[in-house]
């Protein structure tokens, strides 16, 4: 009989029966009690919803989809900034995204001391972002509902546990507007599927080239593309960002949400970017719809890259000039599963009849 609504929800019913083990009917159920709720209203509850009576719904239990959290790192890779993470808190899973850290304990002496990253084993405070809103507490207030872990991606390994600090209530009131002319209007419009081909490959593999013939071929066709290219992008949108695998994380992130938008106005989208992590390209793919997003490997020896070296950058590395060289100095991590693999030291054309041949499955 007591009232209960869904944090967050705005959905409202009574509890018209409670089960208990074995199926036994009950009146009550105390704290640490696994029950059946049979709900007296047809109630859209889904997994990971939070039930609370409407006194708790009334002092702030809300979701939100920025927090400040506790983690103890347990991986032996460091958490990268701007890195999107695989969230598991309160029955569900969703993708978030480390946002900033703000500090590392000393275990030693007690004290915070400002951190850019976490390591094996060590306590830091972080900023966690969710696309879709989470009703989380405080760790203090309760360990049930206000713990989390993070899984790794591409892995699936846990790769840090974490307590709630508290909800960061930022943009609570934005929410997005939807307007007549949609996506799939602008697609008839240019009778064209929308779609991202994500080129990625060691620096000098060829991937602006075979880019560039690309929506070359596809513009004579008389479709509609756009080029997002690494250089480009750097050059303006993302001139800010440095060259660290958290810098690269974030530069991923940036050109994985252009390339979202540019979709949702009817283009065929051509990324040519290093983009060397899996888990960065993973979390690019996790923006779009099945059939959305093709992963392109652009595979070139690179002994050859490095005879190309079309901008010096092979030469800077081999002098010492350029310790975060993608394939000299820091790792390049190939496609496990690419939608597509291109000679990228074989013929043009090919790489482009490929491409094509991709674009129209």
């Amino acid at each position: 009989g007591d009232a209960v609504g869904v944090a967050g929800g705005g959905r409202t019913s009574t509890i018209a029966r409670l089960l208990g083990p074995g199926g036994v009917d009950l009146d009550r159920a105390a704290p640490g009690t696994a029950v059946t709720v049979t709900l007296a209203d047809d109630v859209d509850v889904r997994r990971g919803d939070l039930l609370a009576t409407p006194e708790a719904l009334g002092d702030g239990l809300s979701p939100a989809t920025a927090f400040s959290v506790t983690l103890i790192w347990t991986a032996e890779e460091p958490l990268r900034n701007g890195r999107s993470y695989l969230l598991r808190a309160g029955g569900r899973t969703l993708p978030a995204v480390v946002t900033a850290v703000r500090d590392r304990l000393d275990v030693v002496s007690g004290g915070e001391y400002a951190a850019r990253t976490l390591n094996l084993n060590d306590i830091g405070t972080v900023e966690l972002t969710t696309d879709t809103p989470l009703s989380l507490d405080a760790y203090r207030e309760s360990r049930h509902t206000g713990s989390l872990l993070l899984v790794d991606r591409v892995t699936k390994e846990t790769v840090a546990a974490g307590m709630v600090r508290h909800a960061l209530r930022r943009g609570r009131n934005v929410a997005p507007h939807a307007y007549t002319v949609d996506r799939e209007a602008r697609q008839r419009l240019k009778g064209q599927r929308a779609k991202v081909l994500w080129l990625t490959g060691l620096p000098g593999a060829g991937k602006s080239t075979i880019a560039n013939a690309l929506e070359r071929r596809l513009h004579g066709m008389g479709l509609h593309t756009y080029v997002l290219d690494g250089e480009n992008v750097r050059g303006g949108l993302n001139k800010d960002l440095g060259f660290t695998p958290q810098g690269r994380a974030e530069n991923v992130r940036r050109v994985a949400e252009v390339s979202r938008i540019l979709v949702d106005a009817g283009l065929i989208v051509i990324v040519a970017l290093v983009s060397p992590f899996r888990t960065d390209r993973a979390t690019a793919k996790a923006l779009f719809a099945d059939g959305d997003f093709a992963e392109v490997f652009v595979d070139t020896p690179a002994e050859e890259c490095a005879r190309r070296d079309p901008k010096g950058l092979y030469a800077l590395a081999k002098a010492g000039r350029l310790p975060n060289m993608t394939g000299h100095g820091q790792a390049y991590e190939p496609p496990d599963h690419p939608d597509l693999v291109v000679d990228g030291a074989g013929s043009l054309d090919e790489a482009t009849d490929a491409l094509c041949a991709l674009l129209g499955e």
